[in-house]
């Protein structure tokens, strides 16, 4: 039995000796203010939004060089598929999928900063439109991301209110323009319907686009998201940039249904289970039947809810009888992805070979795969009452049973698909399929092992809500369709105020061109007094973050903050006086990020 043993790294918070400054602290006065206003606010956010995306062979050569736009927090990056499509069986330019992602430089000026390793999720071919969501670090892939990448998503718009005439934006990295930050502006020049079917597939623009602007961002007169840019196009007349279509790709974006952790319990989710998994961990060529004499078998799943030191037992069945049973203390993290395998160098045997994951002592998923011919059970009978009953959607679920039950919701992240079954047979193949408006968005194939007849129940969750609109589930036998049932998710409330990055630099008081470097900033959670945090020794579990200020004194948080939020913040460092104050307050119409400009006296 191989299994993967990836190391992780312990990352220690800087109090250490700094902290006794505090011990002198009382008394003294913050001299923290918020960072003049910006003009051109919305250029600012749109460029902090817009990414490179750096695309390297299987050798880990630069292949392809273009721009990317922040989606979400988490690091969902959107790019164009032509940055990323190569000649690989994947349809990619590495065998992995692999991505590099740099970020705008603090000032917005200089190059970007290799700083994340994603993968590529999903892709369009037809609207050349391409997903990569952060997965790592580049100085350690293996290592957990911290829990805030200091990402400015941008504010999203609607290209079908734009008109010939209005304004557009163009931001990406150019390669003639020295893979800098570079902002263009132009017009709307015209529409596209390429297909001649009523809806707009792209923006005509006389805003200059580049090599190496692809997949980059585009935005109305507010800094709000309406397009991407993907292609421009001279001839002896003159020039014209073609930008895909803001509401095209954001129904493209909300398409993807990531894999998500559970309600905080450990759970096991996404299992799939091939004859090799790449150097990301993840499996190559999966199914649900393999041929005779196969001698490696991987299974890949998704977890959530682990702790270090727990037990995690894996155990192999052939045709139901136990196989092979190992242990070993989990050493992977709460999250993740993971994989455990089986091999025989004289070949796996055939029949229904199923894997149980035992996490705990608790069972958290059996099930399995055929490897030969002729094992397949017969499916169900459409008809005759065999196979799927009609499918019931519910909000949640208890002792096995839905809980409100319904076909329309809202301000949902999970929804449950309920249905019974009879005249099933273990080892058949099954399948299911989720739709969104029409597209498919998931697929799940399976080899059934839940029995003849009962009950059953399957989820589909987005991390950010599911989006507004109309959904479908099918359900699968043997390759043929058996059952299908649909639901809506309608608009809610408004969402509360989202909370931002706080980013700054830290100057010396009677030289505020001089940066101060290794300062310490920490805000404490709201609530806690400066008094009690350091009557209590300075515990971690009152600090709501914290950050250390650079070269150039630049500083970001680890955490982000809560407009209309109180905090008690202090800064301290060795050469200079520590400065507090407690309840500094974050503006309700605070941006992302927020911008502090702290000045420090010298002793």
């Amino acid at each position: 039995m191989i299994l993967r043993q990836p190391w992780r790294r312990v990352r220690r918070r800087p109090w250490g000796s700094l902290l006794f400054l505090l011990l002198t602290l009382l008394g003294s006065a913050l001299v923290i203010k918020p960072a003049a206003a910006i003009e051109r606010e919305q250029v600012i956010q749109a460029l902090r939004a817009t990414v490179q995306v750096i695309v390297p062979d299987n050798d880990f050569e630069v292949f392809s060089l273009g721009s990317g736009t922040v989606m979400s927090e988490d690091g969902l990056i959107l790019t164009n598929h032509h940055v990323v499509a190569g000649d690989r069986t994947n349809g990619l330019f590495n065998d992995d999928g692999l991505v590099g992602i740099a970020v705008p430089p603090a000032d917005l000026r200089g190059e970007a900063i290799l700083k994340y390793v994603g993968v590529v999720v999903k892709v369009d071919e037809k609207l050349d439109l391409a997903l990569v969501q952060i997965t790592g670090m580049v100085d350690d892939p293996q290592a957990p991301l911290p829990p805030n990448l200091g990402l400015t998503p941008i504010e999203l718009g609607n290209s079908d209110d734009l008109m010939i005439s209005d304004e557009i934006n163009m931001f990406g990295y150019p390669g003639l323009g020295g893979n800098t930050p570079t902002y263009t502006k132009g017009i709307v020049s015209g529409f596209l319907d390429e297909d001649r079917d009523g809806i707009y597939e792209w923006i005509k623009t006389d805003a200059e686009l580049s090599h190496g602007n692809s997949g980059g961002l585009a935005t109305d007169d507010r800094g709000r998201f309406v397009g991407v840019p993907t292609a421009g196009n001279t001839d002896d007349v003159g020039k014209i940039g073609l930008v895909r279509t803001g509401n095209l790709a954001i129904d493209f974006v909300q398409s993807y249904f990531p894999n998500q952790p559970g309600d905080g319990s450990a759970a096991i989710s996404n299992v799939r289970f091939a004859q090799a998994v790449n150097r990301s961990g993840q499996p190559v060529g999966v199914d649900v039947q393999f041929p005779s004499g196969i001698t490696d078998l991987y299974a890949v799943f998704d977890y959530s809810g682990f702790e270090d030191g727990k037990t995690l037992t894996y155990v192999w069945y052939v045709d139901g009888f136990e196989g092979l049973r190992d242990s070993f203390a989990w050493e992977e993290g709460e999250s993740g992805s993971s994989w455990v395998s089986v091999y025989n160098d004289e070949g796996l045997p055939d029949g229904f070979i199923e894997l149980e994951l035992i996490y705990d002592g608790v069972s958290l998923y059996r099930g399995g795969v055929i490897i030969g011919e002729g094992t397949v059970p017969q499916p169900p009978a459409n008809s005759g009452g065999g196979g799927f009953g009609p499918i019931r959607f519910a909000e949640g679920v208890e002792n096995d049973r839905p809980v409100n039950p319904g076909a329309v919701f809202s301000n949902l992240k999970k929804v449950y698909a309920f249905f019974d079954y009879e005249g099933m047979a273990n080892g058949t193949s099954w399948m299911t399929r989720w739709y969104f408006n029409g597209q498919q968005v998931l697929e799940n194939q399976a080899v059934w092992d839940a029995g003849e007849s009962g009950s059953y129940y399957i989820s589909l969750s987005h991390p950010d809500g599911l989006p507004v609109g109309e959904y479908t589930l099918e359900l699968y036998i043997a390759g043929e369709l058996n059952q299908s049932g649909n639901f809506t998710v309608q608009g809610g409330t408004a969402p509360g105020p989202r909370a931002v990055n706080v980013t700054g630099v830290v100057l010396d008081r009677d030289n505020q061109r001089q940066p101060v470097a290794g300062a310490l900033i920490v805000f404490l959670k709201p609530g806690i007094l400066i008094d009690d945090w350091v009557e209590a020794d300075f515990p971690d579990d009152m600090v709501h973050g914290s950050g250390t200020s650079n070269a150039e004194g630049r500083f970001q948080l680890d955490a982000k903050v809560t407009p209309g939020e109180s905090y008690g913040i202090v800064v301290v460092h060795q050469q200079y006086q520590p400065i507090a104050q407690d309840a500094y307050q974050i503006p309700s119409d605070a941006s992302d990020p927020y911008e502090l400009t702290i000045t420090m006296r010298r002793k």
